[in-house]
């Protein structure tokens, strides 16, 4: 089934939130970008999340925040992968994102 194209000017449409860009200082801005790009990720329905250090201790994983944005990004086909050198700190501090 067909659905009709939208009749609503692109202009008009609520801005989605925009990826942080530049620099970053210290553990507390860090944070604050990962919550924000999880945060947009669930607003622009990204099918795939791929994160990448060596070990996710610094990330706020277990924060209700960043759990309440992936909830909301998460549906059937969605997926995260994350990649690091050592997982001991996600199976100790963050045991959800083990499967």
């Amino acid at each position: 089934m067909d659905r009709e194209p939208s009749s609503t000017p692109l202009e008009a449409l609520p801005a989605l939130p925009a990826l942080p860009e530049g620099r970053f200082s210290g553990l507390t801005d860090f944070t604050k970008l990962i919550r924000q790009a999880f945060s947009v990720a669930a607003v622009q329905g990204w099918r795939e999340i791929i994160v990448c250090d060596p070990d996710f201790g610094d990330w706020p994983l277990g924060e209700r925040a960043l759990i309440d944005a992936l909830n909301d990004w998460y549906m059937t086909g969605r997926r995260v992968t994350m990649l690091a050198k050592n997982y001991d700190e996600v199976l100790r501090r963050h045991a959800r994102f083990v499967t």
